[in-house]
């Protein structure tokens, strides 16, 4: 990776260590740090990690995960391209189709990820998520080709997340898709690229009826905690 990226990991880094507390409020301007910065050498991907993060949860909910492990999910969404800190700038915001040569640098980015984040031990559940979030449910992803359930689920359900996420926004060589172009584009891929199962769950779950539902118990409660504090 580039001189100056691994100066600004050892600040990151040397920051977190003279912090320990209080160590959550430490724990979380680390990961913003790290995720701000590599949204920064690409403009178009700005909100993409935590909109990932979200579909992630979504779907976690949906499919009765518990608590503790949504949470790490949610970790790995927020992370998962911060590998992106290691490609080559004019790599990721190049206007048009990669080559071969360049596509292979972008394959790298799982990797660069998990070297920026074992060093802080407190990430190391979310490793194998960030580091298979591109394997294919048909064992023709990468980086190592993994299939079917030997995928690591919260990497399974990255997957899902991230790449409605990537579709439904405009890119620096692409406009954005409309939802109903998306999840075609998606449920084609069951099976192939995305554990079908959980792939029926997710377009469930950002169903028209699923987000009335949402949205109805979300006012039942603000109504209810109106109640209670008057």
């Amino acid at each position: 990776m580039h001189i100056e990226t691994t100066k600004k990991l050892k600040q990151i880094y040397d920051r977190f260590s003279e912090s320990t507390k209080p160590i959550h409020r430490a724990y979380l301007e680390s990961i913003h740090a790290l995720v701000k910065f590599a949204e920064m050498r690409d403009p178009c991907t700005k909100g993409h990690s935590f909109n990932v993060a979200r579909y992630s949860v979504l779907l976690s909910e949906n499919m009765g995960l518990a608590k503790s492990y949504i949470e790490i999910i949610k970790l790995a969404a927020i992370l998962h391209d911060v590998g992106k800190i290691g490609i080559k700038e004019n790599v990721l915001v190049k206007n048009g189709p990669l080559t071969k040569k360049e596509y292979a640098e972008v394959k790298k980015h799982p990797g660069f990820g998990v070297r920026i984040i074992k060093p802080l031990r407190f990430f190391n559940d979310v490793i194998p998520m960030m580091k298979h979030h591109h394997e294919n449910y048909d064992g023709t992803g990468y980086p190592d080709g993994l299939k079917g359930e030997d995928i690591p689920l919260g990497a399974r359900i990255l997957a899902i997340a991230d790449v409605y996420d990537a579709l439904v926004s405009t890119r620096s060589y692409r406009k954005a898709f409309s939802e109903k172009v998306v999840l075609e584009m998606m449920k084609k891929e069951g099976g192939k690229k995305f554990d079908p199962e959980l792939l029926k769950i997710f377009i469930d779950s950002i169903s028209p009826k699923a987000r009335e539902r949402r949205g109805s118990g979300s006012n039942k409660n603000r109504q209810k905690q109106q109640s209670i504090s008057r």
